[in-house]
């Protein structure tokens, strides 16, 4: 098959109907030049040029080879220049909560020390980044908690704390402290199926043999804590994520006295992903955090 090279071979020839000036701007030898437009010929099963008294002469079918090769050449030219200029990019993934709490700063500070790196983010729960990532739709994803596929990895980068709300009218509000037990049989608002924040809640209840009512599931947090003002239920969410509510009285921070609530937040990557530096800078800037 025809090379790149090749072509380019044929095209300087076409033009300057001499093998030795190709040769002088190739700096290869003669014979080498005259292998490879023989090469061509014998491809094509054509004959390119004709030779009279140290002459060539194109045939019609060297006109034919030398339009397209011209063309193929510019098409080359302008595919190497495009991919030279194509900004390297990183796909980041991100579960609702640290894209709430962490994300945005992480991306201004990296965007400011390296402008020339193309970011992608995608905000979903930890199944589906885990997945993302095994089917390679992803570069990194940050994750609260653990992980379920064996052909991930996952490095600790951060921590948050979790707090029991209440509304300002339930009984617990007063009391400011509660046990785990004192969950029992209330109405309760939790994440959806799939995200960090629920599977950790899930767990807690399940380890201390506490069964709420369940009555709301949602992905999104800022309407869980709407439905906690309103008095419709109690919550478990990262404190980080309602502190302003907090600090305005709609809803009111209950301790659980026997149960740790510090969940850790997790850069995950696949096991056999190449290590790009744009990818190894992140992760810098994730190890920063801790």
């Amino acid at each position: 098959m025809a090379t790149i090279h090749a072509l380019e071979i044929f095209i300087s020839v076409y033009q300057n109907r001499n093998i030795s000036e190709t040769a002088r701007q190739f700096y290869c030898s003669q014979p080498s030049i005259s292998r490879i437009i023989h090469d061509l010929e014998s491809e094509f099963n054509t004959v390119l040029f004709e030779r009279y008294h140290r002459q060539l002469i194109p045939s019609p079918q060297a006109d034919q080879l030398y339009r397209y090769a011209e063309r193929i050449i510019t098409d080359y030219q302008e595919m190497e220049q495009a991919m030279h200029q194509k900004r390297e990019t990183l796909r980041i993934g991100s579960t609702v909560t640290i894209s709430n709490i962490l994300l945005p700063s992480l991306i201004r500070s990296y965007q400011q020390l390296f402008p020339e790196i193309r970011l992608e983010v995608i905000v979903n729960n930890g199944g589906y980044l885990q997945q993302a990532l095994t089917d390679g739709r992803l570069d990194i994803a940050l994750i609260e908690d653990s992980i379920h596929l064996q052909d991930l990895q996952a490095e600790e980068f951060a921590s948050d704390q979790l707090v029991l709300l209440v509304p300002p009218s339930h009984p617990l509000a007063a009391k400011h402290t509660a046990c785990i037990k004192d969950l029992q049989g209330l109405p309760f608002l939790n994440r959806d199926s799939g995200s960090a924040v629920r599977e950790y809640i899930d767990h807690i209840l399940k380890d201390n043999d506490v069964q709420v009512d369940m009555i709301w599931q949602s992905t999104s947090t800022r309407a869980i804590v709407n439905a906690v003002k309103e008095g419709l239920g109690i919550t478990i969410l990262p404190y980080r994520m309602c502190t302003q509510d907090i600090a305005q009285g709609h809803v009111i921070p209950v301790t659980l006295e026997d149960v740790s609530l510090v969940r850790h937040y997790y850069a995950v990557t696949h096991r056999q992903k190449i290590m790009t530096g744009a990818l190894l800078q992140w992760i810098r800037l994730l190890q920063k955090e801790k």
